[in-house]
């Protein structure tokens, strides 16, 4: 089976570095832009792209997967902030629908905010992809909608209004462009979220808390590809 991973910072990838290894490693290389890796392991050929913050190389990252490596399943795996005071630090949740704070159509086509055409407002994962999935260790993980956009959400004021808003547990600057990507393309998306700042935290907290939650990233993925590195 062939997986391709989506991460956003390197500072999520060195940790999945570390876990799986050069034993597996059989590419490690710039493609198209992305610094890529790929491991094979097991009957599982795994690339990894680091994409940069935000939706448009999420999508380009997501994309590339797809076409160049020829992923049928696609991981987004990440830090995220918390919008609800369940949303701790290092809590580990599995996205069920997103909802993309950044598309607004409405002023000329009355949809609500974060809305495609066709589509209520979220971005959805259906629960049966989830009851079908093969890597079943994730469906004991917590769901949660996840806001997304291209800020950094860094006020608790700003935090709840916009769990308020959307229904949002988490917020994160990628899950948007990766899932509608996925969606369109045909292949189905894992995408997992480990919490770094909480309601009330922000920057601060999210810089203390990042190397704890990137190992948790990293630990989470080779859980969920039940992988022997």
């Amino acid at each position: 089976m062939k997986i391709g991973v989506v991460v956003a910072e390197e500072s999520e990838v060195m940790p999945m570095l570390t876990l799986f290894g050069q034993k597996n490693l059989i590419m490690d290389k710039m493609v198209f832009g992305f610094r890529s890796w790929m491991w094979h392991i097991d009957d599982k050929y795994i690339s990894v792209v680091l994409c940069g913050a935000g939706e448009i190389g999420a999508a380009a990252a997501t994309q590339m997967l797809v076409s160049f490596f020829g992923a049928q399943l696609i991981v987004n795996i990440g830090v995220c902030g918390g919008l609800t005071d369940d949303a701790g630090p290092l809590s580990r949740l599995l996205v069920n629908g997103v909802y993309h704070y950044d598309h607004d159509t409405s002023a000329v086509t009355g949809r609500p905010v974060g809305a495609y055409p066709g589509m209520d407002r979220y971005l959805r994962i259906p629960d049966e992809f989830f009851s079908d999935c093969e890597f079943t260790r994730a469906l004991m993980w917590p769901k949660a909608i996840c806001a997304s956009g291209d800020k950094f959400i860094a006020d608790p004021l700003d935090k709840r209004r916009l769990s308020k808003e959307s229904g949002a547990k988490i917020c994160d600057m990628e899950a948007a462009g990766v899932l509608l990507t996925a969606q369109r393309a045909g292949v189905p998306a894992i995408i997992v979220k480990i919490v770094s700042d909480s309601t009330d935290g922000g920057a601060d907290e999210f810089n203390r808390t990042l190397t704890s939650a990137s190992d948790v990233c990293a630990s989470s993925l080779g859980m969920l590809l039940e992988v022997n590195v």
